[in-house]
């Protein structure tokens, strides 16, 4: 009896390191139970060698001694799963934008450069670095709360434009990065072509009646993982291209001199013609310096 009362409660310590703590409960109550039922059955039985005073003092002492161990073990159990809760929520808040949810930067070039040579993500990748046209000014004239709500917004139509081994991850202030498989007829910008129509049925009326809100876009071909920061290097230089240009439109780093075409034709090798983002803009709204000029007074703001 003191051997098996000994691997109970054995069983009923380990059991907080790999259970939870109401079924380390029911385990505790099934042992408690079934050596309870033996105790008697040995007491009605053969009560000259199992004395029913003694068994009934044996239980006691089994039911204090498993009880205690079973609360302990209940209570390591709730502290252990608080502490895997909280190791959750600290990688999400390492790997997650705390504003949009998406990907930061450190996380999703840990998973494009971590990726196996199988997944999707390990062969040639397209790359598109995006910025929202004239950000700076939603913020001077609405105020930095909607400036945010721009940023939540624009962050779901890009999730849902992604197809979904493709990555999108805020890379800083109004720059998003999507980076996914080529391959199969797919083209780095046919995301952005998704994107650019989603966009596009997108109504910001609750912010500012009128409101618009574009994007230019860079993009380039990664060949090698090896090649991922130059290639980011890249598209971000093609970016710089598009908005000296006007903003509104997508260049690709394999001809930065010369803009992708809206209709999908033509376009740069491996682009597959990447399309121009949504929208156009807006009247009076052409020059590529114009971040510099005063902002427009509130409610007619037009991006």
């Amino acid at each position: 009896r003191g051997a098996v009362l000994l691997i109970l409660l054995l069983v009923t310590l380990y059991s907080v390191f790999a259970l939870k703590p109401r079924t380390t409960a029911l385990l505790s109550a099934s042992g408690l139970t079934m050596i309870a039922t033996v105790m008697a059955w040995k007491a009605v039985s053969d009560p000259a060698a199992y004395p029913p005073r003694v068994e009934v003092t044996h239980f006691v002492f089994l039911l204090v001694v498993l009880a205690a161990c079973t609360a302990l073990s209940v209570q390591i159990g709730r502290l252990r799963q608080r502490l895997q809760h909280q190791v959750r929520h600290i990688q999400e808040l390492a790997t997650r934008d705390e504003l949009t949810g998406l990907l930061n930067r450190r996380a999703i070039l840990e998973q494009v450069r971590g990726a196996d040579a199988a997944s999707p993500l390990g062969g040639r990748l397209g790359i598109a670095l995006l910025d929202l046209d004239h950000f700076k000014r939603i913020n001077d004239s609405l105020g930095h709360s909607c400036g945010d709500e721009v940023l939540r917004r624009f962050a779901a139509v890009a999730v849902e434009a992604a197809a979904p081994d493709e990555l999108v991850a805020r890379w800083g202030g109004e720059e998003f990065l999507l980076i996914g498989p080529l391959g199969g007829g797919r083209a780095p910008g046919a995301v952005l072509d998704a994107l650019r129509h989603r966009l596009g049925s997108v109504c910001w009326d609750d912010l500012c009646p009128g409101l618009q809100v574009t994007f230019s876009a860079g993009i380039s071909v990664c060949d090698r993982r090896e090649d991922l920061g130059r290639e980011i290097v890249s598209a971000d230089r093609a970016l710089y291209e598009a908005k000296a240009a006007g903003r509104d439109c997508v260049r690709s780093s394999a001809r930065p001199n010369q803009q992708e075409p809206c209709d999908g034709s033509g376009g740069a090798p491996g682009t597959g013609g990447i399309r121009a983002a949504s929208g156009r803009i807006a009247a009076g709204i052409t020059d590529p310096d114009i971040d510099a000029s005063p902002p427009l007074p509130r409610r007619t703001l037009r991006i």
